[in-house]
């Protein structure tokens, strides 16, 4: 796939998380909900690993993947401002990432089972009464037995 096919393709994908994300804030009380992309992972992998001359690259590839980390937070970032634009006065919108400015040979962490005998910031709202919900990208997070879903409704 080329890139520009592969940026409509992952603009259109963005879209479609808002569009879900506008559709639950319309039809389900909601004190929490959690949506998930994994769009930075994979450019941190693919795009900003070649994306300095550090990497040895050309610079032909080093420019695209340039391009390609700038191309992607655009979309992250159009499909935030989406978001943002359902909360009120009220809402505590936050952004986070796993990667950051991370490098493919750093170990972070994060894909082992959770504990079932550790409690999760959704379990602990559910039972203070609040309202949860999750969606996402990425079928990691919806592994039996990785416990990552526990306490959204």
């Amino acid at each position: 796939m080329d890139d520009d096919t592969y940026f409509e393709s992952l603009e259109y994908h963005h879209q479609r998380l808002a569009d879900v994300a506008q559709h639950l804030a319309k039809t389900r009380e909601r004190d929490l909900l959690m949506i998930e992309t994994h769009t930075p992972d994979y450019t941190s992998h693919f795009f900003l690993s070649q994306a300095d001359e550090i990497s040895g690259g050309p610079p032909k590839t080093i420019q695209r993947c340039r391009d390609g980390v700038i191309r992607t937070y655009a979309s992250v970032d159009r499909m935030i401002g989406r978001l943002v634009e359902l909360a009120d006065n009220d809402t505590v919108v936050l952004v986070y990432s796993d990667h950051a400015v991370s490098w493919d040979n750093v170990y972070i962490p994060g894909w082992q089972p959770m504990s079932p005998d550790k409690g999760t910031i959704a379990e602990a709202l559910v039972h203070q009464g609040y309202h949860t919900g999750f969606f996402g990208d990425v079928p990691h997070y919806f592994v039996p037995g990785m416990n990552f879903t526990r306490g959204f409704r």
